[in-house]
């Protein structure tokens, strides 16, 4: 090519023109993509089904060139007997197999497109592995077959040629893109459906959401109602009364144990007698003295006049006396008076009765405590509210998963979109936008 040819070639020839940019509603674009290969479509179905005559012809062809090396004497009784027992057993294995050949390239009973080029690509691959693990045959066959084995040849290397042009004109066509874009739409579909499905399921789980709260809320409204009532406040002063009450009562066992500390030594050594001997202490008041010391309540129901505690300080006082209960002389002057005094003391009237009364009247104020109206219906509500709370979580739990899946799932929408796009912007030459909601 010339200087001036290349130069006036290049300044005025016919340039690609740049694609347009097209929008589709999704409903529309596979018509769009197909009518897009229609006129390909037909062009290339034309081709292909002239192609595949071609094959069927030179399928019949190979056939009968098979038939005919078939037909050729060799005579076993002429020259190298071993050599021409080799060529027949080569050529009768050689020719089944390329017979079996034959019947495997048998073109399929069908009118799709795709469906005779996925035929072509398997065959010419199915061609050229036979006639590769054929070669040994060959070499042998053709010693005393040349031209028979020669016209076979020719009319396989025909048919492998016909599968490569059939191949060739799919892959050049428009329409080779079309399957892979019907199969990419297709998944672009189920893709859209999938995150409409989870919008719904992500609705009805913050319906759940709200529902749950306003739930919780109404019921932390009425319970804050019930407290702030007039029962409310009533049943606020019964339990002010029942703790004054405790208070007081857990003061006199204080003051009670404050009066037994003053003996508390000789006491215990006492306590510690009695365990350990038999017969010294009647078990009756071992057993008061030790519940003296555990629960005063108790012991002065066994004890109401605080006689039998008396009759104990008795025996202690007598015990530290004789020295059963061993003590350094002024220990045991200053435990003796103690002992004394102490027996002086009005368990009755300062303690156990003031102590029984207490216990009575909070006996009293726990039934009605626990009789009160108000009592129940905060409790009711309470547990309500524990309920509806424990909906709220797991609602909002659900919730959380259902809008990860979503944002999954408009992942998922994006990229098949992006890629749909793409195909059939390869197949139109234009830019394209699917509109989706």
């Amino acid at each position: 090519m010339g200087l001036f040819e290349w130069l006036f070639g290049w300044l005025f020839r016919e340039r690609k023109k740049a694609g347009k940019t097209e929008m589709w509603e999704l409903e529309k674009t596979l018509f769009y993509v197909e009518e897009a290969c229609a006129e390909d479509a037909k062009s290339l179905e034309k081709e292909i089904f002239s192609r595949l005559s071609e094959v069927k012809h030179l399928l019949k062809t190979l056939d009968s060139a098979i038939d005919e090396a078939r037909r050729k004497n060799v005579s076993l009784d002429e020259g190298n007997f071993g050599l021409r027992r080799i060529v027949v057993t080569s050529r009768d294995g050689l020719l089944n197999r390329f017979s079996q050949l034959s019947k495997k390239l048998e073109p399929p009973k069908t009118t799709m497109v795709s469906e005779i080029y996925g035929y072509a690509v398997s065959s010419k691959k199915i061609v050229r592995e036979e006639v590769i693990q054929s070669r040994k045959n060959i070499a042998y066959s053709k010693a005393l077959l040349a031209e028979e084995i020669k016209a076979i040849g020719k009319e396989l290397e025909e048919i492998d040629r016909v599968f490569s042009s059939m191949q060739e004109s799919f892959e050049k066509n428009r329409v080779a893109g079309l399957a892979e874009f019907r199969k990419h739409f297709s998944g672009l579909e189920s893709a859209i459906k999938e995150r409409e499905a989870l919008e719904e399921e992500c609705k009805k789980g913050l319906a759940l959401v709200n529902d749950a709260a306003l739930k919780a809320k109404r019921l932390s409204i009425d319970i804050d109602e019930l407290m702030n009532s007039s029962f409310a406040h009533e049943l606020s002063d019964i339990e002010a009364k029942y703790k004054a009450l405790f208070d007081e009562k857990g003061a006199l066992r204080q003051k009670f144990l404050a009066v037994l500390e003053k003996v508390d030594k000789p006491l215990t050594r006492f306590l510690k007698i009695a365990a350990s001997s038999d017969g010294v202490v009647p078990h009756e008041e071992r057993d008061l003295a030790n519940s003296y010391f555990q629960n005063v309540l108790v012991a002065s129901k066994r004890d109401p006049k605080g006689e039998q505690l008396k009759k104990i300080l008795s025996r202690v006082l007598a015990m530290v006396e004789d020295g059963t209960i061993s003590m350094k002389e002024k220990e045991k002057e200053k435990r003796v008076q103690a002992l004394r005094e102490v027996m002086e003391y009005d368990f009755f009237s300062e303690v156990f009765w003031k102590l029984n009364s207490l216990e009575s009247e909070i006996l009293g104020v726990e039934r009605r405590i626990s009789e009160f109206p108000l009592n129940k219906k905060i409790s009711d509500a309470n547990n309500e509210l524990s309920s509806a709370k424990r909906e709220l979580s797991s609602a909002q739990e659900t919730l959380e998963r259902l809008n990860q899946k979503k944002k999954q799932a408009e992942s998922g929408v994006l990229a098949a979109k992006g890629l749909a796009e793409k195909l059939a912007g390869r197949i139109t030459e234009n830019q394209v936008i699917i509109k989706i909601d």
